[in-house]
């Protein structure tokens, strides 16, 4: 009676190698299932608008991730337009791996307080779609839940709003914060 696993032949040793060396990279990634992740990207496919906005002395407009506006001492001038910033982060997921979803760490961040002539301005907040994301501080880590993905690349596309705080002593500005989206993949289950 013939082995299927075990037969005379003379590549015998080298088929038992690689069918060890599958079933060893399997245990590994159901243990650390990011172990062979592929790189991890993220891109801003739109930007943060605020819209058109006049300010006496200070306030702060909201523009939330489900595009929803807030303003809180602004007046809104016409032809503005608002809308959150959308950002696409596609990664590979490591080969073997039985795991759908993904745990990320995102961190967004909006560079320094801008300073247009007379009037100051900076993004104190922001919120995210992603679940898990919430309403959270520039600058601060996030640990965000993508939804199930069992192809070997894949992609989510999330939105991203803010908190604008302007204060204003005289004039007006034409301002433009950019908003950068990083990730880092924290594991996979």
């Amino acid at each position: 009676m013939k082995s299927v696993l075990f037969n005379e032949s003379a590549d015998c040793p080298r088929r038992l190698f690689d069918i060890l060396a599958w079933i060893a990279m399997a245990l590994l990634c159901s243990i650390a299932p990011d172990c062979m992740a592929g790189p991890v990207s993220v891109t801003a496919t739109s930007e943060l608008r605020f819209g058109q906005f006049a300010v006496v002395s200070a306030g702060s407009r909201t523009v939330s991730a489900s595009g929803i506006v807030t303003d809180n001492g602004v007046f809104p001038l016409r032809g503005g337009v608002t809308s959150p910033a959308t950002f696409s982060v596609a990664f590979t997921r490591p080969p073997l791996s039985l795991q759908s979803t993904t745990l990320l760490q995102l961190q967004l961040s909006s560079g320094p307080i801008i300073a247009n002539g007379m009037v100051t301005a900076k993004i104190s907040q922001f919120d995210t779609d992603l679940p898990g994301g919430g309403s959270f501080s520039p600058g601060s880590l996030v640990s965000v839940t993508l939804p199930p993905c069992l192809s070997a690349q894949c992609t989510q596309n999330f939105k991203v709003g803010g908190r604008l705080e302007i204060t204003r002593s005289n004039g007006g500005a034409s301002l433009r914060i950019p908003v950068v989206a990083t990730v880092t993949i924290v594991s996979a289950f």
